[in-house]
């Protein structure tokens, strides 16, 4: 089984390099991932260059293309491994964080919800941060998540209220959202610049990671807003810092991403949450 996986890694390494020329990653901040060696994991690369164009492996292909992409060849993957299928995300750092936000729209449409952002050098494959999407988007198939769900109901299967909460601020259903929140603790949490963020409307220094974790960890969830012009590596810098001071004190980041469209939407139709 080991063979197999280091055979599976040097051909994905192969891939990759040859991808590698227009594309500089992001640093890790510490963060690394770690691939078992009892089974084999699917991959997928997505990469994103510094202008916004995207390739999904080696095809150039629309943003609007790439969730049918993804969802097609991932029905083409054994059923006992598609399970544990990650897609990479190999992104320009000073590409404009909308551009890997608009990838990670589609991911969701393909349910290809286990993600890795790619940092450090291509060569590194321990180096990046894993993050599971939100299972909702603006651009999901709305009627094929209905009938998951209501498969899912008749198998006795249910779905976290969180999870609900999401499903509905996607589906722009806002008032049953506001229901479901009432029953938690959250703060808000604006991502801006590479110095300091926002909780609440408070300035927090990224330098004082401590302080922004007492003031985040007595809470069941944060809803992140976030800057869509900023560069990925800004956007990134502030989620590794953040992701490293939970685990450091052995906590979850319980965040929530509100997409720039969505913004856009709550805004227009005048709604706070």
């Amino acid at each position: 089984m080991r063979k197999k996986i280091h055979i599976l890694l040097l051909f994905i390494s192969g891939l990759v390099l040859g991808q590698e020329t227009d594309i500089t990653l992001p640093e890790s901040y510490g963060n690394e991932v770690k691939f078992s060696n009892d089974f084999i994991t699917p991959l997928f690369n997505v990469y994103i260059t510094k202008n916004g164009k995207v390739r999904f492996e080696n095809i150039d292909l629309s943003i609007e293309q790439l969730g049918d992409s993804i969802h097609k060849y991932a029905n083409e993957i054994d059923p006992t491994l598609r399970i544990s299928l990650i897609t990479q995300i190999y992104a320009h750092k000073k590409t404009q964080y909308r551009n890997v936000e608009k990838v990670k729209s589609q991911m969701s449409k393909a349910l290809a919800l286990r993600a890795m952002y790619r940092t450090g050098i291509f060569e590194d494959i321990n180096s990046g941060i894993f993050v599971r999407l939100n299972k909702t988007s603006l651009d999901s198939d709305f009627k094929l998540l209905k009938s998951i769900k209501e498969t899912n109901q008749k198998m006795g299967i249910g779905q976290d209220s969180i999870f609900e909460m999401i499903d509905c601020l996607y589906e722009l259903k806002f008032k049953k959202a506001k229901t479901i929140m009432k029953s938690y603790k959250y703060k808000k949490m604006k991502i801006y610049n590479n110095k300091k963020l926002l909780i609440n409307g408070k300035e927090y220094k990224l330098s004082d990671m401590q302080k922004i974790f007492k003031e985040l960890s007595n809470i069941d969830f944060i809803i992140t807003y976030l800057n869509p012009k900023m560069s990925y590596d800004i956007y990134l810098k502030n989620y590794a810092l953040l992701k490293n001071v939970f685990k450091k004190n052995n906590k979850f980041l319980p965040a929530i991403e509100i997409s720039s469209d969505l913004e856009k939407i709550m805004k227009k139709r005048k709604q706070e949450i």
